[in-house]
């Protein structure tokens, strides 16, 4: 459902504004940010994103 909004939506340009980043991000927006951290879930993930075990809960990454 992430992938297909709009990159660019009121409420997630305003947390970028509200919530900025303290290091340089690899993202353009907070929508492609979190399509690529809810891929890494299910995986062990990668960078900053890995984890001891996949998360294959939905309440779990909530």
């Amino acid at each position: 459902m992430l992938a297909k909004l709009e990159p660019h939506l009121p409420i997630s340009d305003r947390h970028e504004l509200d919530v900025p980043q303290k290091r340089g991000v690899w993202w353009s927006s907070q929508q492609q940010h979190m399509v690529h951290w809810f891929s890494d879930a299910v995986t062990r993930g990668s960078g900053a994103f890995t984890r001891a075990e996949p998360n294959t809960s939905a309440h779990t990454t909530l």
